[in-house]
Order: C-alpha cells, then sequence, then structure tokens
C-alpha cells in the first residue's frame, strides 16, 4: 500500500488507502481526498493466539502494540476541503 501512497503523491492517479497511511499528506496537503462519501465497509481484525498462561511473552508484547497502533490511527480521515 506504501507504493499506492507514492504513487498517487507522484501523480500517477488515486489510491484508495486506510486513512492511518494516508492522513498525514492529506493534512499536509501532498494527498486530496477526492472522493470523501466513498467508503468501505467495516471490516473486523482477529489475532488468534494461546490463552495469556500459555502465550510466549513475545505474543502478548506483540499483541499489546498492535492494539496500541491500531487504537492511536483513526479510522476516517478529516472531511475534504470544498
Amino acid at each position: 500500500m506504501l507504493f499506492l501512497r507514492e504513487a498517487a503523491k507522484a501523480g500517477a492517479g488515486i489510491a484508495l488507502l486506510p486513512s492511518f497511511l494516508a492522513l498525514a499528506n492529506v493534512t499536509s496537503g501532498q494527498l486530496v481526498r477526492v472522493m470523501p462519501r466513498y467508503t468501505l465497509s467495516t471490516t473486523s481484525l482477529t489475532m488468534l493466539h494461546p490463552r495469556a498462561q500459555h502465550a510466549p511473552r513475545k505474543v502478548s508484547a506483540f499483541r499489546d502494540v498492535l492494539i496500541d497502533f491500531l487504537q492511536a490511527r483513526p479510522l476516517s480521515g478529516p472531511p475534504s476541503p470544498s
């Protein structure tokens, strides 16, 4: 997806990107939201791992980092300028 973002920034066309990958570029003006009303249906992310008492510490640490990472990024970006 980084390739799509960089191609869009270079003027190669439009790209459907997750907000967390495009938000900084939209805010800085490098990218412009061209279809702000277009949304994808929501999806869920599931991580399967052994029970906490049996999970290796690395698995638990990865789970915690992933949760923090995803919670810190908005699922929708700012409105497009009119």
